[in-house]
């Protein structure tokens, strides 16, 4: 399922995952951030830090569990590269989770 309305504060997103004990990257996200030359924790942060309610695309039901919501946002980030970032919370609800983060084709729309 999809909307066009945000799921999830951006703000409150920001926050949780800007904690440690609050972030859970996955490997998928990992790995997408590794192949755009973001290689620590603290560079993927930085691009979540720089979404704004602009960059937001759409929310959509996770494939395995449509209980769980995912925020999508598309954002240029310094060198023009295009990423794709899903953001949700945990499967316990007590942690935000950076789901995906990697390059896209095509365009943003502005």
């Amino acid at each position: 399922m999809e909307k066009l309305k945000r799921h999830y504060e951006l703000k409150k997103i920001k926050s949780l995952l800007c904690a440690e004990e609050s972030r859970e990257i996955t490997r998928t996200s990992r790995m997408g951030a590794a192949a755009l030359g973001y290689m620590a924790v603290e560079e993927m942060l930085t691009i979540i830090d720089t979404l704004t309610q602009k960059h937001f695309y759409k929310s959509m039901t996770a494939q395995h569990d449509t209980s769980l919501w995912q925020d999508v946002y598309k954002i240029l980030d310094e060198s023009e590269n295009k990423i794709y970032v899903k953001l949700q919370l945990s499967p316990d609800k007590k942690k935000r989770l950076l789901f995906s983060l990697k390059e896209i084709a095509g365009r943003i729309r502005a």
